[in-house]
């Protein structure tokens, strides 16, 4: 039986989200010389935590992760390139062949460019999943040994069961609305200069309870 996988993103319309990958494992998971790797490519708007990731996903796989990992900055400031994440997963816990193995990456979407609608739509495409496997060849060559060992790549492709297109998951994320500036900016002054009179009028208190605390106190005769 060939293995297969599909993808999904839950929940689809927030900041946090998590992006999982379930591969239906085919007959090469019988070879133990054979590793499962799940290669994702992120668009700059969201990004991979790898401190997160060692904190909650070691036992699932190792990985590589290249790209931009400031999570601070929103989408105007990074590059174009996002992230590309290689993980390494663990097969230990699914070694019968037709097991179903879930992969989760948590993602975190970066503050988005003000937009009209009041939200942007992320896409995410799907992973590329592959076995990688070792396999030993005799060698025909008398110069070098007996055999030799050559890494072999067996792409896994989507379930029968998933849509044809698009292959990709999306993210919405909700933005500030440009037509909304004056009535934020009005708010804001008016909030500053409310904060700003309370804490005149609190000084002023405080400054004459002070001072008629201080005066000597007078006995009536």
């Amino acid at each position: 039986m060939a293995a297969s996988y599909i993808s999904s993103l839950e929940p689809k319309q927030s900041f946090h989200a998590t992006y999982t990958t379930n591969v239906r494992l085919g007959d090469a998971l019988l070879d133990t010389h054979c590793t499962l790797h799940v290669t994702h490519v992120f668009p700059p708007d969201v990004f991979v935590d790898p401190y997160e990731l060692v904190d909650q996903q070691a036992d699932s796989y190792s990985f590589n992760l290249t790209g931009l990992l400031d999570v601070e900055l929103p989408v105007s400031a990074v590059s174009p390139e996002g992230q590309t994440l290689s993980l390494d997963v663990t097969t230990k816990k699914a070694r019968t062949e037709g097991s179903v193995l879930s992969v989760q990456v948590p993602l975190h979407a970066r503050y988005g460019n003000p937009s009209p609608s009041g939200y942007h739509d992320i896409p995410i495409p799907w992973p590329d999943v592959f076995w990688r496997c070792h396999i030993t060849h005799d060698s025909t060559d008398s110069s070098m040994k007996d055999s030799y060992t050559a890494a072999s790549i067996i792409p896994i492709h989507p379930s029968l069961d998933a849509p044809n297109t698009p292959r990709a998951e999306t993210l919405r994320i909700p933005v500030a609305n440009p037509n909304h500036l004056p009535y934020v900016e009005t708010g804001t002054a008016a909030a500053v200069l409310a904060a700003f009179l309370f804490l005149v009028y609190t000084f002023v208190t405080a400054a004459r309870r002070m001072a008629s605390q201080s005066k000597p106190e007078r006995y009536k005769s």
